[in-house]
């Protein structure tokens, strides 16, 4: 069995635990917006049962485009979710991109994330450790599932053996090819390569619903929203 780690008071991941949802708009589009999104997840969590993780990018910092919508940025960023967390309660998980934002977000975030072109940078890894924050690495495309247990041994290297979690990104639409596989077939074998407890992100598939249809309510946004804008 793959040990338990608790990620906040009610939400832990491996062990015999129920599954844990990580869902939000994939970028931070405004405080209005990430509020009653955050407040609409938490009546979900309560209706259902679920539990569910605020997931949220103060910065998406591998947009195709130079011009495309990133985010509030940094400092605005946290801020805004430091508001989401104060007015729903749910705990709150976002990505970081540098090893110098690692001490800082930690401080608001309950979840560090890794971006999966990321995976694989040391410095990155290390610090996010450092931080003592459970960790969430989104598994890079161009890894081989086995090879995500050098990741985590990255982490570990860094002192948080206690508090690491490391997720397996599935992406159904692309196809395997040789060792570097995709989609739900490839997740044993990440799980194996260490027997780190782990967990399925659904925010890849929330990336261009953050202008919400029924039942969510639709804040006052653009017709279009900005995270679509790749």
């Amino acid at each position: 069995m793959v040990r338990a780690v608790t990620i906040a008071p009610g939400y832990t991941i491996g062990g015999d635990a129920p599954p844990v949802f990580f869902a939000g708009p994939c970028v931070i589009e405004s405080r209005e917006h990430a509020i009653v999104m955050g407040r609409r997840l938490k009546e979900i969590g309560e209706e259902t049962g679920a539990r569910i993780v605020y997931k949220s990018s103060f910065d998406k910092a591998n947009r195709s485009s130079k011009d495309s919508f990133r985010g509030p940025g940094l400092e605005e960023g946290l801020d805004i979710l430091s508001d989401v967390k104060a007015k729903t309660g749910l705990p709150l998980l976002s990505d970081i991109h540098e090893p110098a934002q690692a001490e800082v977000a930690a401080r608001v975030l309950d979840v560090l994330q890794i971006p999966a072109f990321l995976s694989r940078q040391t410095d990155l890894l290390v610090a996010a450790g450092k931080t003592g924050k459970p960790v969430n690495v989104k598994k890079g495309q161009f890894l081989a599932p086995d090879d995500m247990g050098q990741v985590v041994d990255k982490i570990f290297a860094a002192g948080n053996r206690p508090r690491s979690s490391t997720t397996s990104r599935i992406r159904c639409s692309c196809p395997e090819a040789g060792r570097k596989r995709e989609g739900s077939s490839s997740m044993p074998l990440s799980w194996r390569a260490r027997r780190r407890p782990r967990g399925t992100s659904t925010a890849s598939f929330w990336r261009c619903t953050t202008t919400p249809t029924a039942p969510f309510p639709t804040p006052p946004l653009s017709s279009t929203s900005r995270s679509c804008r790749r």
